[in-house]
């Protein structure tokens, strides 16, 4: 077992630049922390636009007209709602470095892909189990500890891999939009159905079956199509604005140790 002793520490030697070079420093890493942080902010607003729309058209002013469906109706008739692969297709030994992206319930902490720790599997074994891969439009949904984890896989997600701890659903275009039914999981009364549904003493588990009965109320397809263009196009705003935040992440973070140690001036 590894051990970080206090005598390590004392004896660890860390660079210490004049306390003016020290400010610069701090002064040129703090810009990037600032735009890093108002691209957080833009995100947080621009998501905030789309759950209060939502929440407008299909909460607030439900219909008593709508019909209500069946999950599974609404998803395409093979394949519609299905588990991430059995543990016997797949083994820890099967992951690598690089590769196509494995999304698991921890990558669903924010409601989409957080692909900074996720694992990966070789392509030529992903396209082996190529009934797991994902779809623009399909939703990931975590079945395992939290229920109601899930993301979207728009067009810079298709082609990552269903894990083992999630289910993949693939609404049918010509029943109800992807990008509605990805919402509507999220109301109070489906979400709620949805987690009641769970079994599990020490661990909330969430089978494909399970949801297969899970009641969606239907609007008329042009509201939910106007309401996915926009959902849409916020959508692509917020994957460039994370983009842009990762470059700069990484810009600072090798920046960062040159200015420490002297290789750059400030």
């Amino acid at each position: 077992m590894l051990n970080l002793s206090a005598g390590i520490l004392n004896d660890l030697e860390v660079p210490n630049p004049p306390l003016r070079v020290q400010d610069a420093i701090v002064s040129t890493v703090s810009a990037y922390d600032d735009l890093i942080e108002n691209n957080h902010r833009r995100i947080k607003l621009l998501e905030d636009s789309v759950r209060l729309l939502f929440d407008e058209w299909f909460v607030k002013a439900g219909k008593p007209s709508w019909p209500t469906l069946a999950l599974q109706q609404l998803c395409v008739d093979e394949g519609g709602i299905q588990t991430g692969p059995f543990g016997s297709q797949l083994h820890q030994s099967d992951y690598s470095e690089d590769g196509v992206p494995v999304v698991m319930p921890k990558d669903l902490a924010t409601m989409k892909i957080d692909t900074q720790t996720i694992a990966r599997i070789p392509e030529h074994l992903a396209d082996e189990l190529g009934r797991h891969r994902m779809r623009r439009g399909d939703i990931v949904f975590g079945r395992r500890g939290e229920i109601g984890r899930r993301a979207y896989i728009g067009p810079r997600q298709a082609g990552y891999f269903c894990g083992t701890g999630c289910l993949r659903l693939r609404p049918d275009p010509a029943r109800v939009h992807p990008r509605y039914l990805f919402e509507v999981l999220r109301a109070p009364a489906v979400a709620g159905d949805i987690a009641n549904r769970a079994k599990g003493s020490t661990m909330a588990n969430l089978s494909a079956g399970a949801l297969q009965s899970v009641a969606v109320p239907v609007p008329p397809k042009a509201l939910q199509d106007r309401f996915a263009t926009f959902a849409d196009e916020v959508s692509e705003q917020i994957d460039t604005l994370e983009e842009q935040a990762r470059k700069l992440r990484t810009a600072r973070d090798l920046l960062l140790p040159r200015l420490m140690s002297g290789e750059l001036t400030v």
